[in-house]
């Protein structure tokens, strides 16, 4: 499958939509939604046991979710987590796709826990929705506050390993793993789902599956409201998510990041190509506004003539374009001058005369 993709990178690289005009900062570029629907598709892939190979020798994830169900009640014990309410069972109607042989699906609650929530008694590192750059995965802006300044959502504990889902606006993705220590301790806001994996299982497969179209789909279907739409934490945790054996899911992650990278270097050379692109086509057409005769007009056209199909690929090319017809026209570039022709002075008087001609005078 993985060939697949390599084989046809130019498909997925050269397709572009303009961004979105609408809001602050727009500014009408070009979006590589090629590469962008490239990347769903690996996620897709990835969580429909399709990006990797499964091998016979992995331990079962029958197996997993026993060790699964010892912890849980171990951790139970230790008064580490709460006792949860028990989740309904998986009918065959609700499955969205077949899965792998050993693979299995489950409820989101049924294999990873929360650490509950408390008020902020002294100095904490807080995170809210913003402190989490949604390309990236990665918390970027975690912001230092004494227990006094705490806002009323400050109440999460987060520890490392757990995944943080932003259930306010998920269409965001404002999605990550806490990979790191931080201290002071880690509080998050209450507009976070936190996720703890059970078993050391990589916090990296769920972000994977949470990203996925399949998840998106999952929770446009359960969340409500319109301006600021979001999903609770009962219907977070209720939902399924597709267990491999643990050993594939080091793989799945593995693989997803090598593919990602490459996305990442895709896009970045489009970006440079349509920079390039878009500066040689304001330098070609501003030779023709700038011309300072017929002749050195004509051989600007010419020259861009020669390549128009090369030039004019993309919305910002053709605007361009556009706009320096537009320009030309009113520059007296466009066509000929005749010498016979009324000259503009004689036709702006009559013009006047004629509109002052026909005024009713009280």
């Amino acid at each position: 499958m993985t060939d697949i993709i390599a084989q046809h990178l130019d498909i997925w690289t050269s397709a572009q939509i303009k961004k979105n005009n609408v809001g602050r900062g727009s500014n009408g570029k070009q979006t590589a939604y090629g590469i962008k629907k490239l990347r769903e598709l690996i996620l897709e892939l990835a969580v429909r046991g399709k990006l990797v190979p499964q091998d016979p020798n992995d331990e079962p994830t029958s197996v997993l979710l026993e060790k699964i169900t010892e912890e849980k009640a171990r951790l139970i014990k230790e008064g580490k987590i709460k006792k949860q309410t028990s989740l309904p069972k998986i009918s065959v109607d609700e499955k969205p796709f077949d899965l792998p042989y050993g693979w299995e699906w489950v409820r989101i609650g049924d294999v990873g826990h929360d650490w509950g929530q408390k008020t902020p008694d002294a100095d904490f590192t807080y995170i809210d929705v913003s402190a989490i750059d949604n390309v990236t995965g990665i918390v970027k802006f975690p912001t230092m506050l004494s227990s006094t300044e705490a806002p009323s959502r400050a109440r999460k504990i987060v520890k490392v390993g757990a995944v943080i889902y932003s259930t306010v606006r998920p269409y965001l993705k404002n999605i990550c793993v806490i990979d790191q220590e931080y201290l002071p301790e880690l509080i998050a806001s209450t507009a976070f789902a936190i996720l703890h994996p059970f078993h050391e299982m990589p916090g990296k497969f769920f972000v994977i599956y949470f990203r996925s179209p399949e998840f998106v789909r999952y929770v446009e279907s359960v969340q409500t409201g319109i301006a600021y739409p979001s999903i609770n934490d009962k219907q977070f945790f209720g939902g399924m998510v597709p267990i491999p054996p643990l050993a594939e899911q080091n793989r799945i992650v593995a693989k997803v990041d090598e593919l990602m990278v490459l996305c990442d270097k895709l896009e970045q050379q489009q970006t440079d190509s349509n920079a390039a692109h878009q500066i040689l086509v304001e330098t070609l057409l501003g030779t023709l506004t700038t011309s300072a005769d017929q002749n050195e007009f004509t051989t600007a056209w010419r020259r861009i003539s020669e390549h128009f199909d090369t030039l004019f690929t993309t919305e910002h090319s053709i605007d361009q374009l556009k706009q320096t017809i537009l320009q030309l026209a009113v520059m007296g570039k466009l066509v000929p001058q005749d010498t016979n022709d009324e000259p503009a002075s004689t036709t702006n008087r009559k013009s006047v005369i004629k509109f002052y001609a026909t005024m009713t005078l009280p």
